[in-house]
């Protein structure tokens, strides 16, 4: 949850509950397949979990909408009915919040390009050929796809 945030998650997971069981959309089938396909390939490792964590995010947020529009109707059954634009918006809200608050932990967690490798690749886009062929090791060629687009 450190990546998606909980209410996307729990948002998400109840949404793709009603949507599998109360729903006969041959679209929930196609993103629940989606969304098990994703960790079938986070178990075997294919691919890498930043990746995964990413992807499930995105179906959780489609199942996040399939919960609103259930809750809407369900609030609307209810003798709440007159609050309903009121408690969709504070749900929308909460979800949008609480998303926000991982993004802001995944960009405090990222470390800033050195200057040193600035300066460095800076020199080397202004003295080389845009044809040129630069040999650099693992480490330094995420570095240098970084600085090509300061």
């Amino acid at each position: 949850p450190f990546m998606i945030g909980i209410l996307p998650i729990v948002c998400g997971s109840i949404g793709l509950y009603f949507s599998l069981f109360r729903s006969k959309s041959k679209n929930i089938h196609l993103y629940s397949a989606l969304m098990l396909s994703i960790i079938l390939l986070l178990v075997l490792r294919l691919i890498p979990f930043t990746l995964g964590v990413l992807f499930i995010g995105i179906v959780l947020a489609i199942f996040s909408a399939y919960f609103i529009l259930w809750f809407d109707s369900y609030i609307v059954k209810t003798k709440f009915s007159n609050f309903s634009p009121f408690l969709i918006t504070i749900l929308i809200a909460l979800i949008v919040g609480f998303s926000i608050i991982p993004s802001v932990n995944v960009i405090k967690s990222t470390e800033p390009v050195d200057k040193e490798y600035i300066r460095d690749f800076t020199w080397i886009r202004e003295n080389t050929r845009p044809d040129a062929k630069i040999l650099t090791n693992d480490s330094h060629f995420k570095n240098f796809k970084e600085a090509i687009f300061i």
